[in-house]
């Protein structure tokens, strides 16, 4: 093969993005949300099975909630202009043009009419940047640019992930107060939908600087990339008589092997010359464990419900164990026919080097009434992405939000929640960009860029694609409702 057509290599050899550290924003139930994303030892109901199962063992009779949360996500990037050769390029700033979108939460518990056993199953997707396109959308779709400043690093996707467990919870008599252990499992699954980029760097002849020119550029697409893996979780609490509470839960990290389909677009001077066949893709990735500590006080007794308390205030500390990631793999399995040459595809990878998140997230609930509780709170939260590995794929800088919620008791039953909670995050200017796009054709290859042909050891070919202004900001709109019968 010549290096006429470097651009059908660099397409099959893409480098993937997916799970960024740090990937979920907020937290679930709309009580949850209103409150600062804490809920390791204030959480009686059915939604305990995903913050704390240990506390299942504290309701009572039947609950059920039903919460839909809808996430948005803003993000902007103007990137540095490139000087190369060619010339110098300028890029307009691009943004995620879409909006919000719907994350459901389902959850059901029952004690079985003991005062010291109870079962839930929970089934929910996490606070991912679900839906995401940082081009133009035309007819729900996002289309190609050639001169877009993101487009090696993502133009749009689709992910879907959805856990369903099934937990249990028992209490026992303790020196002041009870103790509670509780435990669970089920499947978690995964289903990339949609992943589109852009990859048009061309190998230049040995010795010459690279160049990104858009006469050489191809979509990849991933398409219906799935996998279904075990998920574990468990928790142990505390609670004391006089009111003080003090919990520990935690769910182990999640290795994913999704496989699926790639479709390739070449460029029109290519496609005609080019057979492809069982193109499939198959793909590693981790998604970090999270691990949750947390402390309450609990006091009074609510006007209408004796069942509730007056009053509490919470503190959770969450550390997510992102630095096992260093990188993603992806390995093509097709049969690249060009010219009746067979050609062979290698597996890629890309440099991610993350670090392990912590948080520490406030909260609280007040019944001013017989009928309304307010709730507020908020979290602080470090980052997963140094300044220099800053991606357009999901973004996880440093953290600071705030929330508020109320909810309404509609009878002794039933009752209404609604919150909302604004993520910000400091602006970011990357000076010193380690996001580069993949170059296939080159003999420094990864996943240590070590080879002698290396200009930077430990660095890939190609030019960064990130430097440049980047500002991002969230926001969580939640509401749901939590029936209970004693």
């Amino acid at each position: 093969m010549t290096l006429r057509f470097p651009i059908l290599i660099a397409i099959l050899l893409f480098p993937l993005s997916l799970i960024a550290g740090g990937f979920e924003a907020g937290e679930q139930t709309s009580i949850a949300n209103g409150r600062g994303g804490t809920g390791v030892v204030s959480k009686t109901d059915a939604s305990a099975a995903y913050f704390n199962p240990s506390m299942l063992a504290e309701s009572e009779g039947f609950n059920l909630t039903l919460d839909v949360n809808f996430l948005n996500q803003n993000l902007t990037f103007q990137r540095d202009p490139l000087v190369t050769k060619l010339g110098r390029t300028e890029f307009d700033e691009i943004k995620n043009e879409k909006s919000f979108f719907p994350i459901p939460f389902i959850a059901a518990s029952y004690d079985f009419d003991t005062d010291f056993f109870a079962m839930g199953f929970s089934l929910f997707g996490p606070h991912s940047y679900g839906k995401s396109c940082l081009t133009e959308v035309v007819d729900g779709e996002c289309i190609t640019e050639k001169d877009n400043a993101a487009r090696h690093m993502l133009i749009g996707n689709d992910l879907l992930i959805v856990f369903a467990m099934l937990d249990a919870a028992v209490a026992f008599e303790a020196p002041g107060g009870t103790f509670l252990i509780g435990a669970g499992g089920g499947i978690a699954y995964q289903d990339i939908k949609e992943l589109d980029l852009i990859v048009d760097q061309v190998s230049p002849p040995r010795g010459e600087p690279y160049t990104e020119n858009p006469n050489f550029q191809g979509r990849f697409a991933i398409r219906n990339a799935t996998d279904l893996v075990p998920a574990y979780n468990f928790g142990i609490s505390y609670i004391s008589d006089s009111g003080f509470r003090i919990g520990f839960s935690g769910r182990p990290a999640l290795n994913w092997n999704p496989r699926g389909e790639f479709k390739i677009q070449l460029p029109d001077g290519i496609k005609d010359l080019v057979t492809v066949s069982d193109s499939e893709i198959e793909i590693e990735l981790t998604q970090a464990g999270s691990y949750r500590l947390g402390l309450g006080w609990f006091g009074g007794t609510h006007p209408y419900d004796n069942r509730k308390h007056l009053y509490d205030f919470e503190v959770n500390f969450v550390y997510e164990d992102w630095g096992k990631v260093d990188t993603f793999k992806a390995t093509p399995n097709a049969e690249l026919v060009f010219l009746e040459t067979p050609l062979s595809l290698n597996p890629v990878f890309q440099n991610k080097s993350y670090r392990d998140t912590y948080s520490m997230r406030l909260g609280g609930s007040y019944a001013v009434s017989n009928f309304f509780t307010i709730l507020g709170g908020g979290f602080i939260e470090t980052a997963a992405q140094t300044s220099a590995f800053t991606n357009a794929d999901f973004v996880s800088w440093e953290r600071y939000s705030g929330s508020l919620g109320l909810t309404y008791d509609i009878t002794d039953f039933l009752n209404f929640t609604v919150s909302y909670t604004h993520i910000f995050s400091p602006d970011r200017k990357v000076s010193n960009g380690k996001i580069f796009q993949q170059v296939p054709l080159s003999e420094c290859v990864g996943p240590d860029y070590s080879a002698p042909q290396c200009t930077t050891p430990g660095t890939p070919p190609g030019t960064s694609q990130n430097e440049g202004e980047w500002t991002t900001s969230s926001q969580v709109i939640s509401a749901g409702i939590q029936v209970h019968f004693q």
